[in-house]
This record gives C-alpha cells, sequence and structure tokens, in this order.
C-alpha cells in the first residue's frame, strides 16, 4: 500500500498520511483504515520478531553470533536481516495461517530481532557475573569505543532523512551497546546526592516493566497528536511540531499517565503496597532493643555485691603466695 497523500513529511516515520492507494486494485482509503492497516502491519512485524527472538533465546545461538561468523567460517553481514538469513534462523518468523507477508515486512522482522539480540549478550554476561567481574576502567574505556564507532559510523553513512540510528542498523548497533553496557555494568539504584535524580532513578527501577510496554503506544499517541497539532494554525506557527525533539518531549508525559494508570500494578505483582508515584526510598523497619527476660533481670538483682567485687579484683596488685 503506498501513501499517496502526505501533508507533511517532518521526519523517518513522523507525516500526516490523509488517504491512500492500494497497489494493484488502485482503490483508494481514507485515514481511519489507512490507520487500521498500518496499525495491523506493525502488530504483524511485532509478532514475527518476538517469534522469532523466542526460537533463538539460547546461549548457543548467542555464542554464534558473538563469534561473527557462520557455519561456513564466514563473516556476517552487517545488516541483521542478512545474517539472520545467512545462519538460516529467518524461518522461524511465522507469520499465522492464511496470511500473506511480504519481503519487505520480514526483513523489517528480521532486522528487528538482531539487533535486540546484541543488547541480550550484555544480559547473560550480567546473569552469570563475568560482567561484573570487569574492570570499571575497562568497561568505560569499551564504552566510548563502542559509542564513538556507532556515532561515527551514523555520521558518515546518512539516509535520504538525515541521521537516523532506525535506518543506519550497524550505527544503532554499536551504539545501543556501548549505552547498554554502562547501565549495565554500573546499574545506578541510587544517587542520595542528587535527590531529584536519585528519585527518577527509583521511578525507572520501581515502573520499568510499566516503561517498557507503554512506551510505544505513548510514541504513536504522541505521533497521532502532533498530527492534530498541525491543523492548528495558533500550533503550527509557534511550536516545532517538525522536531523530532517535540515528538520525543511529548511522549513523556503520556508515559507518566499510563505510570499514574496501570504502574501500580507492579507493586500487586511483587506483592508491595501500591504506590501511583514511586521515588522516594523505602522505609526502613526500626530495630527493636534487645529484651531482657524477666528471669534474668530478677538474678541480677540478686547477684551479692561482694561476688561482684571479686569479678572486678585484680590479683595482679597482690603479692605472690608461696606454694
Amino acid at each position: 500500500m503506498g501513501v499517496v497523500g502526505v501533508g507533511r513529511l517532518v521526519a523517518t516515520a513522523t507525516c500526516s498520511a490523509f488517504r491512500g492507494v492500494v497497489e494493484g486494485s488502485g482503490e483508494q482509503v481514507g485515514q481511519r483504515l489507512l490507520l487500521e492497516r498500518v496499525s495491523f502491519l506493525a502488530s504483524l512485524c511485532q509478532e514475527l520478531t518476538w517469534s522469532l527472538v523466542a526460537s533463538r533465546w539460547d546461549e548457543a545461538s548467542l555464542d554464534v553470533l558473538a563469534a561473527g561468523v557462520d557455519g561456513r567460517g564466514e563473516k556476517l553481514p552487517s545488516k541483521g536481516w542478512m545474517a539472520l538469513r545467512r545462519l538460516g534462523w529467518a524461518g522461524a518468523a511465522a507469520p499465522a495461517e492464511g496470511v500473506y507477508v511480504s519481503d519487505r515486512v520480514r526483513r523489517a522482522a528480521e532486522e528487528y530481532a538482531a539487533r535486540t539480540r546484541a543488547c541480550w549478550l550484555l544480559g547473560f554476561a550480567h546473569q552469570d557475573g563475568s560482567l561484573d567481574a570487569l574492570r570499571a576502567r575497562s568497561v568505560c574505556a569499551a564504552s566510548a569505543l563502542l559509542l564513538a564507532a556507532g556515532g561515527w559510523f551514523t555520521f558518515t553513512h546518512p539516509t535520504d532523512e538525515g541521521y537516523d540510528l532506525g535506518s543506519i542498523p550497524l550505527g544503532q548497533a554499536l551504539w545501543s551497546l556501548g549505552f547498554v553496557l554502562l547501565l549495565m555494568r554500573f546499574r545506578p539504584r541510587s544517587l542520595p546526592r542528587w535527590p531529584w535524580l536519585d528519585g527518577l532513578v527509583r521511578l525507572f527501577n520501581a515502573r520499568a516493566v510499566t516503561i517498557y510496554l507503554w512506551h510505544e503506544v505513548a510514541l504513536i499517541l504522541a505521533v497521532a497528536l502532533t498530527d492534530r497539532m498541525w491543523q492548528v494554525p495558533f500550533l503550527e506557527q509557534y511550536l516545532p511540531l517538525g522536531s523530532d525533539w517535540f515528538l520525543f518531549l511529548l511522549v513523556w508525559p503520556l508515559i507518566a499517565a499510563a505510570i499514574l494508570a496501570v504502574g501500580w500494578t507492579e507493586d500487586l505483582a511483587s506483592r508491595k503496597r501500591p504506590h501511583p508515584w514511586p521515588t522516594k526510598p523505602p522505609k526502613k523497619a526500626p530495630v527493636a532493643a534487645p529484651v531482657r527476660s524477666s528471669a534474668a533481670a530478677e538474678n541480677a538483682a540478686r547477684t551479692p555485691a561482694r561476688k561482684v567485687a571479686d569479678c572486678m579484683h585484680d590479683d595482679s596488685q597482690e603479692p605472690a603466695r608461696r606454694p
């Protein structure tokens, strides 16, 4: 399906599509039907991605990716979907019976699956403790090298839309790997010197699942809201609706709304008291002082003073007695 009526092209995936035309039949569809079909396509791509990931969720497959070579000893391609097809893993992404999936959609699912597995390598290294065994200086140096390599490759290989990591697989893989390496190695739990940052870290740790599950929904809603704002002359004139930074800032209030609405379910799942906005450290239970039994207190009261004096007497001050 090709989009023919684009209101404003502002970024790679941020455009206002008011109508579309079906290839082959020439049928024109409106904005609502176009949104339904694009949503179905996105959910289909996500389903294929996770089925492929689940089929290769084992240490042997991750070791193959970490080696970077196929069964014949040849180097794997830099593009993820090509690497998965070289290894023969792409067949695991099978759609439901009766659903036709074009090769373009399959490539998108395979590419996304390949990108995420690079970060899972770090997850296994964190789980078995090998990541924590590395020196902090070595981790920082490796992370800086990966970030620099990812940034260099991105700026030297721009797309038609500019410097978009989503369209530059190798640049995104290197940049994401370097960033996640720092978080997995140091993983800050609390920052008492900076109260506002400490609260933010605690919120992210306590609502990690909510943020992960709802950030894509928030992004879709942010794009829809931005499209509506283009139709208001005042907002179109005074707000940077065509900026990716505006879309990025608009996503966070929507994520915050999701945290307030459903985030408390994470507390219920972990058998904690539900809290709508967990930014404060949990209260420590007061440590009770040891209580002496009544029998021990009574015996201490009955101890003769002379016996206590004998226990405190220093024999070193007396002259030595003859045997």
